[in-house]
């Protein structure tokens, strides 16, 4: 009995690792917040996007910081 109680904890611990793991690899979601006091044109947009795309970025690099070896100096 002790052996079955030991190997189901031992799953149990590795099950619950790598589901924290991967709570940590999803990336929250990021929405557009186009800046409202910019009228509606296409320079709208893109200010839009290229904001979107550069919070993207910042999520990016920091999930990257989380692979081993990858936020060495």
């Amino acid at each position: 009995f002790a052996a079955e109680t030991q190997s189901g904890f031992s799953l149990f611990a590795v099950v619950s690792k790598i589901v924290s793991h991967l709570l940590v690899a999803e990336p929250e979601k990021i929405y557009a917040m186009p800046d409202p006091t910019i009228p509606e044109t296409d320079i709208k947009a893109l200010t839009t996007l290229c904001d979107l795309a550069d919070r993207e970025l910042v999520v990016t690099i920091g999930w990257a910081k989380h692979i081993p070896g990858m936020g060495r100096d």
